[in-house]
């Protein structure tokens, strides 16, 4: 018995061999996705079967259905089954930064990717799994971040309520059988990924615009000195309901319960009101 594991182009055998089940040589497909799942799930990684050749769900509610049990796990893929496998992400799985590739339609992820790794936001990830559309699957310490995505650079993270599709996987269309592979993998240091600080570094939030403010002043300080009702037609009629009780028609009244009256108690005087106006709207 020996261990088979996805060789390096040199024939070499990567450092990922050192993590994964043992198989025999001569192992097809199904036995081969079948013991990849139950050493996942022997990780403690809840893992759920996706159709062959693709990551549409191949259980009735998708990563609801995953589990770290082997009794269920061997039922999805008795027989042979050529069934994908998925890993459930977010704490206690891993958090996971999907990179789209060249090959992805709508464009690459990489530029984000570098971006990222300059500002240093990628420092401790443990494993990296290159995707069929030549992108990449960061690996980091599971959190409750939740998931999210920057559809507009091509760049996802996997957390609470997500999923990732992980080797020896195939997808067909449009890749033509490509493989998910573990290109590299190292101690798990506890180093965590922060999606926010990401966000913020990608895609900052927009500055709020300053609160502009009329050229004479407070205009509804002003107005209300005056009398002037927001959005009406004009001034208030002295001794009117909506100006305050108190009020005399002939304007000599000490105007409680209006701004002026209650600044000066000279209502019935313009002059007054002007001068009590600029003074309601000095700093």
């Amino acid at each position: 018995m020996t261990a088979h594991q996805p060789h390096s182009v040199s024939g070499q055998v990567p450092l990922a061999s050192q993590f994964g089940p043992v198989l025999h040589d001569a192992v097809s497909l199904g036995e081969e996705l079948r013991e990849w799942a139950l050493w996942y799930a022997s990780q403690g990684l809840a893992v759920f079967p996706q159709v062959a050749y693709g990551k549409r769900p191949a259980t009735r509610h998708g990563l609801k259905d995953a589990t770290i049990l082997a009794g269920q796990i061997e039922e999805w893929w008795d027989g042979h089954r050529l069934y994908n496998v998925a890993i459930v992400t977010g704490h206690p799985g891993p958090d996971v930064l999907d990179v789209e590739g060249a090959w992805k339609e709508g464009g690459s992820g990489w530029a984000a990717y570098y971006r990222l790794k300059e500002a240093g936001l990628l420092a401790g990830a443990h494993r990296l799994v290159v995707t069929p559309s030549q992108g990449a699957h960061i690996y980091f310490k599971g959190t409750d971040q939740k998931s999210g995505a920057l559809a507009a650079l091509h760049i996802e993270f996997k957390g609470l309520g997500g999923c990732v599709t992980v080797p020896p996987s195939k997808v067909s269309r449009p890749y033509h059988g490509a493989r998910y592979k573990i290109t590299d993998i190292r101690p798990p240091t506890g180093a965590t990924f922060s999606w926010e600080a990401d966000k913020r570094l990608l895609s900052p939030p927009k500055p709020v615009p300053a609160r502009r403010f009329s050229r004479n002043g407070h205009g509804r300080a002003r107005r209300l000195v005056l009398g002037r009702v927001p959005g009406g037609r004009g001034r208030r009629r002295a001794g009117s309901a909506r100006s305050g009780r108190g009020s005399r028609a002939d304007g000599t009244g000490a105007g409680r319960g209006t701004p002026h009256g209650d600044l000066c108690g000279e209502e019935g005087d313009r002059r007054c009101r002007l001068t009590c106006s600029a003074a309601w709207m000095r700093p």
